[in-house]
């Protein structure tokens, strides 16, 4: 609307325009001092309010003088010019403004008045007021029908409808304008529904709310204790520690894994068709490492550990995720014995083994002229063993007996002491004694016995040795008669070797201790 404003005896045209909140038509009755026509315009057209042929307004610039008749003759120099004031129903909504033009937004239906006023350095104009019309648009009515995915009708949600909600259950909004709004269902149990529609008319709004469910997960250990700072991954989310809630779970079937450190990682797969806790019991495990040394305590590398039926590669002495309780093992490196045990696991435990070397003892048999002597007979250890058996192979450190006979050669006896692999040579001479020695009779009873061995002999019994399974010697016992008497009171149960030395013979003879 077009309205003629004087000032310093100047006319100049001041252009107001509007629209209502539905883009509306608007009307206008014109002051009757204003002489120029009036234009209105919208957001969505431009409407003359007479005919189409109906004059322009005159537009005056402040360069070219204006008298009005009513005023007498001013001078252009007397003040200065800072702007225009806009009003709407007598309130100022634009102050001192540059531009000849204004628009008033989204004004709701009926009737206003607009005004414009000139301000000087010196003071204002009167306020040139017209009054106009807003026309209403058509309402319409918004009407929700909320229903689950069987087609069952859902009671008590929320609906949000252009940021106005209605209480719940309310699903009708009314005095509705044309154009385009957003919505929103909310309703606990069910996934949130938002979207948009276009309002041309009355409208049923038809919303499918999907039923969504929680699943809270209860950790504990087997002692039943609850384990906290789990991380439980949920068909592909990973919640942060100890968070054990998933929310917003629509029915169907799902893989879950619930991982802790130091636990086994835990991994089922479940149905969802409701709220649900499921309970995890998960398997706290431990770590075993051995340490192997030699009986000088140095490190033994690459030796190969079994333990609980499992071996490691050679030199890995490492199992992990190992559960709480008993297991054996075992521990084997070439040129050692090997060791056997059992380890109870109830934490992180490293075990100390100790592996014994084991060598390799030779035996060079020749006579007095080099020559080798075959298949002589060796008693190593108090055990007597095969003719031309010179080999002795995974003997332990230590000092050991041993005797060499053969026909037509005087019996040799010795003592070595094994610490590395050894050669023992051994000269045997030709026997020359040609007087034909008596049968040895010897006799150890009772057998078995609990307490005591009695040992008889028709010839001085000059020496006794009792030696386990093992070759280990249990007794050195120095002797110097026909008979004998040995208190085993004291020895574990089992096989023992009994060598008996007389004069001219030894003699080894299997004897068992009892309880």
């Amino acid at each position: 609307n077009w309205n003629s404003i004087c000032f310093w005896g100047f006319e100049v045209n001041f252009l107001l325009r509007a629209y209502g909140e539905n883009h509306g038509e608007i009307t206008f009755e014109m002051p009757a001092k204003i002489k120029t026509p009036t234009i209105i315009k919208t957001e969505t057209n431009e409407k003359s309010a007479g005919d189409n042929n109906e004059p322009k307004p005159l537009l005056f610039t402040n360069n070219k003088p204006y008298y009005p008749e009513q005023t007498d003759k001013q001078s252009t120099n007397s003040r200065a010019f800072n702007g225009w004031n806009v009003y709407l129903n007598n309130e100022k909504v634009a102050d001192e403004l540059e531009e000849t033009e204004h628009l008033f937004k989204k004004l709701p239906g009926g009737q206003h008045t607009a005004g414009v006023q000139s301000v000087y350095t010196t003071g204002s104009s009167d306020i040139i007021e017209i009054d106009f019309v807003i026309e209403e648009g058509a309402k319409f009515t918004v009407e929700f029908d909320v229903k689950d995915e069987n087609g069952n009708e859902l009671k008590n949600a929320i609906v949000t409808f252009n940021n106005n909600q209605n209480d719940p259950g309310d699903y009708i909004f009314e005095n509705i304008e044309s154009g385009t709004y957003n919505y929103i269902v909310e309703k606990k149990g069910f996934l949130t529904v938002e979207d948009e529609l276009e309002v041309a008319g009355d409208i049923n709004v038809s919303v499918t709310m999907t039923e969504v469910f929680t699943i809270t997960f209860d950790i504990t250990g087997k002692d039943g204790n609850e384990i906290t700072g789990a991380v439980i991954t949920f068909d592909g989310e990973t919640n942060d520690p100890g968070e054990y809630v998933f929310e917003e779970i629509k029915e169907g079937t799902y893989q879950y894994k619930v991982e802790k450190e130091g636990f086994l990682t835990a991994e089922e797969e479940v149905y969802v068709d409701d709220d649900i806790t499921i309970y995890v019991t998960i398997i706290q495990v431990y770590t075993v490492t051995f340490d192997i040394t030699g009986k000088d305590g140095n490190e033994i590398t690459g030796a190969v550990i079994t333990f609980d039926g499992k071996t490691n590669d050679p030199g890995n002495y490492v199992f992990e995720e190992i559960e709480e309780g008993t297991y054996q093992y075992k521990v084997e490196k070439e040129g050692f014995l090997n060791v056997e045990n059992e380890l109870t696991v109830e934490e992180d435990v490293t075990v100390n083994v100790e592996m014994t070397a084991l060598y390799t003892v030779t035996f060079d048999i020749t006579g007095k002229d080099g020559n080798e002597i075959t298949n002589a007979v060796i008693t190593f250890n108090g055990i007597e063993y095969e003719p031309g058996h010179y080999v002795f192979e995974n003997i332990e450190e230590g000092t050991y007996d041993y005797i060499e006979e053969k026909t037509d050669y005087v019996t040799v006896e010795g003592e070595i002491t094994v610490e590395s692999d050894k050669t023992v040579e051994v000269k045997m001479d030709f026997d020359t004694y040609v007087d034909t020695p008596k049968d040895v009779e010897l006799s150890v009873f009772p057998n078995p016995a609990r307490e005591k061995f009695y040992v008889e002999s028709n010839e001085n019994i000059q020496k006794i040795k009792l030696i386990d399974v093992s070759g280990q010697v249990i007794l050195n016992i120095v002797a110097d008669g026909l008979r004998h008497e040995i208190n085993v009171s004291n020895l574990n149960a089992g096989i023992y070797f009994m060598q008996i030395h007389t004069t001219n013979s030894v003699k080894t003879q299997r004897v068992q201790v009892t309880r």
